[in-house]
């Protein structure tokens, strides 16, 4: 047995894919036998949640109007808690014992890298968004544009911190092919310890039996009639989502066809109104429903209801919802970039189809709608694989093979 601290500035009931990633780190890895403990930044009901956990959760600040998940704009505020964290961290270390740390995220990678060298419990890197290249993007983008010295330098300091957690690390883990192939292009000394571990997702997601009055219910409130079709997105409303193309996407097919449909579209986001206003612009008022959010495990009635799981992306680092969607046996329909190619085989459990390729994103969702029963065979697979790849316990496995190397 291990003493295992995972420092992780996402977690939940804070919404997103990497909160609930952090979360089944510790649950699984609690469930193999080993003493865990969390560090994480406060949020909105974040106390009543851990309250329920059997494993200690220990709550440090953060700005409430500063998304902890950012690393910019008003995000930038919550460095004033550098000093605090440090002390946290640090008081944690003396009081738990670790033998290994998991540093869980990039926020959380960011300010290691402040104190790394001063700390000498072996720790572990996890990589889930390509940050590092980012940053480089970034300054090289704020020195073209002679956008501030100032701006400059926030995006170096980022950078650098960054780097020095990745470098001090015994490993880095990151979450797909394509995160390895961007962290290693732009920190080539590091690139020979990196592996891949990918998000893990909920072991109920795979257990729970379909619930047939709950999806009956959904299907009630949602006003979707049975015989309609269902395509589902879950996800951060943000433009880089891709749910306007979906949209404009259905916009094109023919009226037969969307009389048989409902789209509906599960979470919260900046980028609501535009959404609804686009829906309302492309006539789509009657085959588009905005959920609003839902807790995490109810998500997965919403899978069990949909069809078919769509969410062309401009960008995913790993696309957590695919793989939940996945252990639902529902095919889906992604980009081939990012994490999405690592989860969905191409005509094997889904399509991909290129960025902002609306006809081909039309195309792929009639093929559905007509072959139903190609559709069932994708969703067999999908579930196969999630079983095989993304399940709690096999991940917990990795994460503890890694961990007990670096201790």
């Amino acid at each position: 047995m291990m003493k295992i601290l995972i420092y992780a500035h996402l977690f939940p009931p804070s919404k997103g894919g990497l909160q609930y990633a952090n979360l089944e780190f510790a649950k699984g890895l609690q469930a193999l036998g080993h003493a865990v403990e969390v560090i994480a930044c406060h949020n909105r009901g974040i106390k009543k949640f851990i309250a329920e956990l059997n494993f200690p959760v220990h709550v440090i600040p953060k700005w409430p109007w500063a998304t902890m998940h950012s690393l910019s704009g008003k995000g930038l505020l919550n460095w004033f808690f550098v000093p605090w964290y440090y002390a946290a961290v640090s008081h944690q270390i003396k009081r738990f014992k670790p033998d290994v740390i998991l540093v869980a995220d990039e926020t959380a990678n960011c300010f290691w890298g402040i104190w790394a060298h001063k700390i000498n419990v072996p720790y572990v890197s996890y990589c889930s968004v390509p940050s590092l290249k980012n940053f480089q993007e970034a300054i090289r983008k704020d020195f073209t544009e002679r956008l501030g010295k100032l701006r400059m330098a926030i995006h170096r300091r980022l950078r650098d911190g960054l780097l020095r957690s990745y470098k001090n690390a015994k490993f880095i883990l990151a979450v797909s092919h394509s995160t390895k192939r961007a962290l290693s292009e732009v920190a080539p000394e590091v690139s020979s310890k990196i592996s891949i571990v990918p998000c893990s997702v909920d072991e109920k997601f795979f257990s729970l039996p379909f619930d047939r009055p709950a999806a009956m219910s959904l299907r009630q409130r949602l006003g979707i009639a049975n015989d309609q079709y269902v395509l589902l997105s879950v996800a951060r409303l943000s433009e880089e989502k891709g749910l306007d193309d979906v949209l404009a996407a259905l916009s094109g097919l023919d009226n037969t066809v969307l009389r048989g449909l409902k789209y509906v579209v599960v979470g919260k986001g900046e980028a609501e109104s535009y959404l609804k206003q686009l829906t309302k612009n492309l006539n789509l008022d009657n085959h588009v429903v905005f959920a609003g959010e839902a807790p995490h495990l109810q998500l997965i009635h919403y899978y069990d209801l949909c069809d078919l799981f769509v969410l062309p992306s401009h960008r995913e680092s790993f696309g957590r919802v695919f793989a939940e969607a996945a252990a639902r046996a529902k095919p889906a329909i992604g980009v081939n970039e990012g994490g999405m190619a690592d989860i969905i085989e191409d005509g094997e459990t889904g399509f991909l189809v290129p960025k902002r390729d609306i006809k081909a994103l039309q195309d792929k969702i009639m093929y559905f709608i007509s072959h139903a029963e190609k559709q069932k065979k994708l969703g067999t697979r999908a579930r196969e694989k999630a079983e095989r790849r993304y399940h709690s316990r096999f991940i917990a496995q990795q994460l503890e093979d890694c961990l007990k190397k670096a201790a």
